[in-house]
């Protein structure tokens, strides 16, 4: 791509992000069906995965996903945040006062951030974007397929040619909901509950992932 190229296409994105800005505040239209935001997320996470490259105005549009007027981590107690909804949000907000419970429907995949589709409890589906990370552990092992977690103060963006998400940049502002948190909605809650595990149970688990160099992880045991 030449100067001139790039040029445009830098342009076009300084129009494309005004844009948004300028439906700060709305909700967004013709969002993608549940099955078109999983089957989306899928194809990309394989292409990366069979070493697919993209191309370079594409590669300049996901800088531009990543660009992002940056704010503060939420600093409310918990117990005074408010629950929401993904129906509830608004683009270019950061919803102060507030936060929202999302279960992962897919396995994440990783480029400036690690991607994850996630639903609300009314089945609605979004994509979550989740940034800052530990970089050496895999996506799948911080937010597998049916992990459940709090997103707190989300803000809700439009991303350049491509929908829309929830956007995480600060690790204090997720939360990870394990076992039997009360927080967890009772339609998330399991069915079946496992009886007690002895302490050499835990001693097992916790020497398989040592063993397996899945360090953070053996370490949780």
């Amino acid at each position: 791509m030449d100067e001139g190229q790039r040029l445009y296409y830098y342009n076009s994105l300084e129009e494309i992000l005004k844009g948004a800005e300028a439906r700060k505040g709305q909700k967004p239209i013709n969002k993608p069906s549940r099955s078109q935001y999983i089957s989306q997320h899928n194809l990309k996470k394989e292409e990366l995965e069979v070493g697919a490259g993209e191309s370079e105005e594409g590669q300049i549009r996901w800088l531009a996903n990543v660009a992002y007027n940056e704010h503060p981590p939420c600093i409310v107690p918990f117990a005074a945040l408010e629950k929401m909804l993904l129906d509830d949000l608004r683009l270019e907000i950061v919803h102060r006062g507030s936060y929202i419970i999302l279960r992962a429907v897919v396995n994440p995949f990783k480029m400036a951030c690690m991607l994850i589709v996630a639903e609300d409890e009314n089945g609605e589906v979004e994509l979550v974007q989740i940034h800052n990370q530990d970089d050496r552990r895999s996506p799948a092992s911080i937010v597998p397929d049916g992990q459940i977690f709090i997103v707190k103060e989300p803000y809700f963006k439009e991303n350049v040619g491509d929908g829309t998400s929830i956007r995480v940049d600060h690790v204090s502002d997720i939360i990870f909901l394990e076992g039997e948190d009360g927080r967890i909605p009772e339609k998330w809650q399991p069915r079946i509950r496992l009886p007690a595990r002895r302490s050499l149970d835990w001693k097992e688990d916790g020497n398989k992932f040592y063993r397996g160099k899945q360090y953070f992880e053996a370490a949780q045991w």
